[in-house]
């Protein structure tokens, strides 16, 4: 005996049969929603799940999973907003073991009837220990969809192989599907032979007449509640999504889903397309030709309504209100080849209508309307086009709508601009307009020219440079390839002189496009200035008034002055003479001076010598650690003292005499005892 394969494998194995059925057609369907139960009890559940979401996403479409079948009350009319607004494209009911609550089955078989989605596909499996509430659930729904009296038919506990109906209407969108795999199903009977898809027989019945054994039900939007509600499939198994591989123990040695993995939800997707499986009415679509122009150009809108349906739908409404900047041009007029509609798009005006059309079955109808980007409006054509150019929706059920109801997918158009790409920009540059050299004091003549170097006008355009007076200029509006000038002057500082020896002068400019952030520029001039050249000479004069004579007081003044053109620091003047001996500048600057003022007492030896001769230095450093020093010298005479006089040879002679006579006086006193 067979194993049987999980039973909610069987379900979407089922849904997978249908599914490869519309592989034919182009996806395009992009929001999904699958309402299941979460069922811990059985493992095979999840897997099959994983199946479901990954034939969808895989194909390009969102999954959004709600497990809240089974939980009571849990389904709304909230459930079926998608979560960006608006409706979903496909809403998926799959169900296996647990049963869907029957609180939850109004609410379902209500967004059938409103149409709350394109289609409804339905995966409940009527394997033997299953939920027997969850068919005739989805039996229900199906005949309450296309009043009919089908019923529950054959029970089979193994596994199964279901054949398409090719002489269903549907049939061509499922040719390029395997036959769907599945088993433990209990099949539909009394089926209209028209909305049998899938039969466990592979006999199609003659149109016109019912058939039993059922796998697979669609029901065509045109069908569903007289044409207002959705397209419906309903399929009695969900095996079609079991497993991922060939095996043995299932007919051919394969799981389900092995042939036909990936085709499934490309199938699905497109079913809903107008003129796929679902018979579904007027969809509608936008395209811009060309899809870019230049600022001034035109481009032709066309929308075009599709009837996809086997009946004819009326009351077509078509809005469509251009995105800024575009407007409608003045020709040529706009032309529709819709029937029995009003068309309104007034040149100038950004807003088209089409109201009360009719559309026949199977065919199309445009509505063509020339539009055309303001050349004024080429910062924003540009600006656009670096982001993604003029984007405009129409979206169903809002800007769309028909008597019977429209296919929910938005018509988007993207018109794309030509402009050079939008590029504010300024440039600055800097002048000298004197000529040196220059030195301390001088005066240096500057001109700052800003330049509009974009490509569109640039209001509050600012010019500045702290350095120069006057040290700033606004212009209100500088267009491309203008000028903006600040001209000013600075006058050369000492500081300047010590210090780099040059005049380093940066200015700065800015501007305001019409759209986005302030653009700015800076630049800067560096004029050189006469090279600094330390020097230091030293005088030394006599303050006091001579003659001077052993134990006067000479006054002297030593002046060291800055003969140079850079400031001087630590400039020391000495003199060892004279008190106090010396005197510490802290800095003197060019031409000026450091002063010693000192006196000297006259000594003998300056007396004996007639003169003072008197030294005097200076040294300074300059800012580059140059080290510059002096001297100077002033010889100051002194009178000498009077000499004593000198005895004449005569004179000299009788005082010797004078003294041999006393000596020998003195010896004959002795002698004689006196």
């Amino acid at each position: 005996m067979l194993s049987p394969p999980p039973p909610f494998g069987r379900l979407l194995a089922s849904a997978a049969l249908l599914l490869s059925a519309l592989m034919p057609l182009a996806a395009h369907a992009q929001s999904v929603l699958l309402l299941d139960s979460p069922d811990p009890l059985h493992p095979d559940v999840a897997p099959l799940l994983a199946n479901v979401v990954s034939e969808f996403t895989n194909a390009g479409a969102t999954v959004t999973e709600a497990s809240i079948l089974s939980t009571a009350n849990a389904v709304t009319p909230s459930t079926f907003v998608a979560p960006g607004g608006g409706a979903y494209d496909i809403v998926i009911v799959a169900s296996l073991y647990p049963a869907i609550d029957a609180t939850n089955w109004p609410a379902i078989n209500t967004a059938i009837q409103n149409r709350s989605a394109n289609a409804f596909l339905m995966f409940n499996d009527g394997c033997f220990d299953c939920a027997p509430s969850n068919v005739s659930g989805m039996l229900a729904a199906v005949n309450a969809a296309r009043p009919a009296t089908a019923t529950l038919g054959s029970v089979v506990n193994g596994p199964s192989i279901s054949y398409l109906n090719t002489n269903s209407p549907s049939a061509a969108s499922f040719t390029g599907l395997t036959p769907f795999y599945g088993g433990y199903v209990t099949y539909f009977n009394n089926v209209p032979a028209n909305n049998a898809l899938y039969l466990r027989y592979n006999t199609p019945p003659a149109p016109g007449t019912t058939v039993n054994d059922v796998y697979s039900v669609l029901i065509p939007a045109n069908e569903s509640y007289a044409g207002q509600g959705a397209c419906l499939f309903a399929s009695v198994d969900i095996t079609m999504f079991h497993g991922n591989g060939p095996t043995t123990g299932w007919p051919g040695n394969q799981l389900p889903w092995y042939y036909n993995k990936g085709k499934i939800g490309p199938a699905f997707l497109n079913a809903v397309k107008a003129g796929g499986a679902c018979g579904l009415p007027a969809e509608v679509s936008k395209t811009f030709a060309p899809a870019s122009v230049a600022p001034g150009g035109t481009s032709t809108l066309t929308i075009t309504v599709k009837n996809g349906g086997p009946t004819s739908v009326t009351g077509i409404q078509v809005t469509d209100n251009l995105p800024t900047p575009l407007t409608i041009a003045p020709a040529p007029a706009a032309c529709t080849t819709c029937t029995g509609g009003t068309l309104a798009a007034a040149a100038g005006t950004s807003a088209v209508s089409l109201t009360g059309a009719t559309l026949a079955a199977n065919s199309t109808c445009t509505i063509t309307v020339p539009v055309q980007w303001p050349a004024a409006s080429a910062p924003q054509c540009s600006l656009n086009s670096v982001n993604g150019s003029a984007v405009n929706t129409i979206t169903p059920g809002t800007d769309f709508t028909t008597d019977f109801g429209q296919v929910n997918t938005p018509a988007t158009a993207t018109l794309g601009c030509q402009g050079a790409a939008y590029a504010p920009a300024i440039g600055v540059s800097k002048t000298v307009t004197s000529t040196g050299p220059y030195s301390a004091g001088s005066t240096i003549g500057y001109q700052i020219v800003a330049t509009n170097s974009g490509n569109v006008t640039l209001g509050n355009v600012q010019v500045n440079d702290d350095k120069i007076t006057p040290n700033s200029t606004t212009c209100p509006s500088v267009a491309p390839g203008g000028t903006c000038t600040l001209t000013g002057s600075y006058t050369v500082a000492q500081a300047d002189i010590d210090g780099p020896g040059h005049v380093l002068n940066h200015a700065s400019a800015s501007g305001t496009p019409p759209v986005g952030a302030a653009v700015s520029a800076a630049t800067s001039a560096d004029t050189p200035l006469v090279p600094g050249a330390p020097a230091l000479q030293t005088t030394k004069t006599v303050t006091s008034t001579g003659p001077y004579q052993l134990g006067s007081t000479i006054s002297y003044q030593i002046v060291a002055t800055n003969s140079g053109t850079v400031t001087l620091s630590n400039v020391l003047v000495s003199d060892s003479k004279t008190t106090p001996a010396s005197i510490t500048c802290a800095s003197v600057a060019p031409g000026g001076t450091c002063t010693l003022a000192g006196s000297y007492t006259v000594t003998v030896a300056d007396a004996n010598a007639g003169h003072v001769l008197n030294n005097a230095t200076a040294e300074g450093t300059s800012p580059r650690n140059v080290k510059v020093a002096s001297g100077a010298s002033v010889d100051t005479q002194v009178l000498r003292p009077n000499p004593a006089p000198v005895p004449s040879l005569g004179q000299a002679a009788l005082a010797l005499l004078g003294l041999m006579l006393a000596a020998l006086a003195g010896r004959r006193l002795g002698r004689s005892g006196v």
